[in-house]
């Protein structure tokens, strides 16, 4: 019933059901603290969901921190973005 959902990508294999997708960003262990939560559309692309997720908390990473993210997210686009701002090492 939430209007952010949207017919999109099934990672369930429920292309009749709307969705709708969560980005976490979270320190490193031993902290593991979420420190950022986005939730967009199901139509949005993985790709541009993370970089969303990023703009929450790159203000937050110091030089030469360590970003990791999964495939679906992962193109050149955003590792360029990511490399121009110095936080990949």
């Amino acid at each position: 019933m939430a209007k952010l959902a949207k017919y999109g990508y099934s990672r369930d294999h429920q292309p009749g059901e709307r969705q709708m997708t969560l980005g976490v960003a979270q320190l490193a262990p031993p902290y593991d603290i979420p420190i950022a939560l986005t939730i967009e559309a199901g139509n949005i692309s993985d790709q541009t969901h993370m970089w969303k997720t990023y703009g929450q908390v790159r203000h937050l990473l110091q030089e030469k921190s360590r970003v990791l993210f999964d495939r679906g997210a992962n193109d050149k686009t955003n590792l360029d973005r990511i490399w121009m701002d110095g936080t990949i090492v």
